[in-house]
């Protein structure tokens, strides 16, 4: 079995962050799983350890990545609406919208954080912490 590293894909990210919450560490387990068995394999077998070690450090910063990723779906699935918000200057915050997300880069590579976010009129959105 030949396992490729996973390049960050955003769409793909988000798409599996609904439905996170069923098992939030799915994608997390499979890569785990996958890498395992790939350990157990023939062409692990045949490397040289430094080569294994090359091919785990990359390895394992997907597998971190995806973790980071999973954990961070499952804050947002858990994020309750906030009642009574108000910025800084006091300005009330009394719409709250869902769905909002950014890019996050993490010393594992690139992952998607969504939050609600608290409105007013006229005001820029507001990600209370």
């Amino acid at each position: 079995m030949t396992m490729g590293r996973n390049a960050f894909d955003a769409d793909a990210d988000a798409d599996a962050g609904a439905g996170a919450s069923t098992d939030g560490f799915a994608r997390s387990r499979d890569r785990f799983e996958t890498l395992l068995e790939w350990l157990d394999g023939e062409e692990a077998g045949g490397l040289s350890h430094g080569e294994l070690e090359t091919r785990l450090s990359v390895d394992h910063r997907e597998l971190f990545r995806l973790l980071v990723q999973d954990h961070l779906d499952l804050r947002a699935l858990r994020e309750a609406r906030l009642t009574g918000v108000r910025d800084a200057d006091g300005a009330d915050r009394s719409s709250a919208e869902s769905g909002h997300s950014r890019a996050l880069r993490t010393i594992f590579g690139e992952v998607v954080v969504r939050r609600v976010a608290y409105r007013g009129r006229g005001l820029g959105n507001l990600y209370p912490g």
